[in-house]
Formats: C-alpha cells, structure tokens, sequence
C-alpha cells in the first residue's frame, strides 16, 4: 500500500514497489509486468504516476522496453569481483543460478606462434585445447577457450570429463582441485568487443553482440605457465567489480 500522505513521492514508492516484486520473485526475469491501467487500478493512482514509476524503475536497471511489445523485467547481472579468483561454479552459486557445462571441444593442435610464446614450448610442440560452453539457466552465458601443454590438458580432459558425469557446473578454474598443480597466479586483461559469427552461433546470439573479454595465462607457484584462456562473456549478463584503495 502507499503512503499518500507521507513526504516520499507516490512514483518512488511505486518504484519500490516494483523492486520488491522483482527480488520476492513474483515479477521474474524477462516476464511483461502488469499494463499501466492495470497498475494505475493497483496503486489507485493516475497514469502520469505510473509511468514515471516505469521510467525510474527502467532507469535504474529494474526494467526495459521492447517497442510494440511492452515492459519486461530486466535479469540481474551475475557479477564477479576481481580482488580474487572465482570459479564458475561458485559465481553461479553466489547469483543463485543453476547452472551447467558443456565441452565444446578437447583436442591435441599444433603450436602457433602466439601459444609458442605464451606457454613456452617450441614451434614443434603440439599443446592441448579444451573449449567449455557455461550455462546459467539454461542459456549460454560464457565460452572458455583454453590451451595447455600437453601433460596438463590430459589431465584437464579427465577431471572435465569427471565432472560431466557428476553434472557439475565448471570452468577450468574448478579442474585445478582435482589435479597436483599448484596454480599460483593469473595474469589478466580485459576488453569489449563484438562477437563473430562462429562465437554468435555459440553463444546463441547475433553476430556483432558485444561481449566481454577476459585473456588469462595461469602459472604455477614456481612461475611457470600452464594455461593460456580466453573467456567471452556476454555483456548483458556479467559484470566485474573491484575495489581499490586511495
């Protein structure tokens, strides 16, 4: 109920209104929300109230509009700090997702130029690829492009395939428990891009969709580096936050 005499606007209740449907999970995730009239009849409130209401709730990220077709209710970023790694799995838990993975591809392939340097190996060397499709649920929301030395995509392979069975969600970041090596450190960079067409056919998106992405080389405590991965995120479902001191 609103409080028509108290100093709070009837459109910011509203808003909270609209917040508190959202978080109790009686509007859902990219469910229409109720036409103006039938809010105006639920607040007893004009339509100009109303569509203010919508306005300020789209504004802060509640909701949005699809022309023609309506209001909906705008899904929760996942977000992810960057002070410390987190696995998929435990993302997926902190956002009270269900989720799911998928191997996309696992694969011994010739050493380039780019995989020579990074990974260290020679020019004859061959390194192993595992690609990993993330689901939250039931829709694609990450894909893992990660290349090893050899000994260590193997390994990688059995606990991915361990995991499968077990119908856990995971990244490689997860896989590193099942294994004895002792990964100490990442170095990370991020960026924005537009996604191509073999990634859009994997992410189940339109080609050009922005994305971001997080290029990662993991090393062992003795520094050496025993991954090299590529994460694609979709940017509308991800976003990273981190906290620094002045």
């Amino acid at each position: 109920m609103l409080n028509f005499d108290g100093p709070t606007p009837l459109y910011i209740q509203i808003k909270d209104s609209i917040r508190k449907a959202i978080a109790s999970g009686e509007w859902k995730p990219n469910e229409q929300i109720p036409s103006e009239r039938e809010l105006c009849k639920r607040f007893n409130v004009s339509r100009i109230t109303v569509r203010q209401a919508i306005a300020d709730a789209e504004n802060a990220g509640l909701l949005y509009k699809i022309q023609g077709k309506g209001t909906f209710v705008k899904a929760p970023k996942i977000g992810q700090g960057l002070t410390r790694i987190t696995s998929f799995g435990k993302t997926l838990q902190i956002s009270g997702l269900s989720g799911s993975t998928t191997i996309l591809e696992s694969q011994v392939v010739p050493v380039n130029l780019q995989l020579s340097s990074i990974l260290n190996c020679g020019l004859e060397d061959q390194v192993y690829n595992l690609q990993l499709l993330g689901y939250g649920n039931d829709e694609p929301i990450v894909y893992y492009n990660s290349f090893f030395p050899l000994a260590v995509g193997y390994s990688m392979n059995e606990a991915a395939q361990k995991y499968l069975k077990l119908n856990r969600p995971f990244s490689t970041y997860d896989l590193y428990g099942e294994l004895d090596i002792a990964a100490d450190a990442v170095d990370q960079t991020f960026e924005a891009v537009n996604c191509t067409q073999e990634v859009a056919k994997i992410m189940k998106v339109r080609e050009g969709t922005a994305m971001l992405v997080v290029t990662s080389v993991v090393y062992t405590r003795d520094s050496k580096p025993v991954e090299f991965k590529t994460a694609m995120y979709k940017a509308d479902k991800y976003k990273f936050h981190l906290k620094r001191n002045m």
